[in-house]
């Protein structure tokens, strides 16, 4: 989990994600209910910030594919990706969020793995 000014608990995790209008493809970098950052590639540019996009997360597991819209907040240092804010207000998705964040955690405590999750 990422310290300082957050609001929600972030995991640190790759998890693919893509959406048709703009096409990308790539990964996040972080996770949270909140929520995630976007790496750069050559299948995922960059949005201009404040622009709206809607998506779909591939979480690991039986969570499947989650369908989210956000607005890009900013690039990162060195414009290194794109940070969303959630706009997706559905409990449903917000519970799957977050019991895989917390499932996820648990699991690197339980086998002594934590600090590399």
């Amino acid at each position: 989990m990422i310290a300082g000014r957050r609001n929600y608990q972030r995991l640190e995790i790759g998890v693919r994600c893509a959406s048709q209008d703009p096409l990308i493809s790539g990964f996040t970098r972080n996770l949270s209910v909140g929520g995630c950052f976007i790496e750069k590639s050559e299948e995922c540019t960059l949005l201009p910030i404040g622009s709206l996009i809607s998506f779909a997360l591939e979480i690991p597991g039986d969570y499947a594919y989650m369908e989210i819209a956000g607005v890009v907040r900013h690039h990162g240092k060195g414009e290194e990706g794109m940070g969303i804010c959630f706009t997706t207000t559905n409990p449903g998705i917000q519970s799957l969020i977050t019991q895989f964040i917390q499932n996820h955690l648990g699991a690197c405590r339980n086998t002594h793995l934590y600090e590399g999750c």
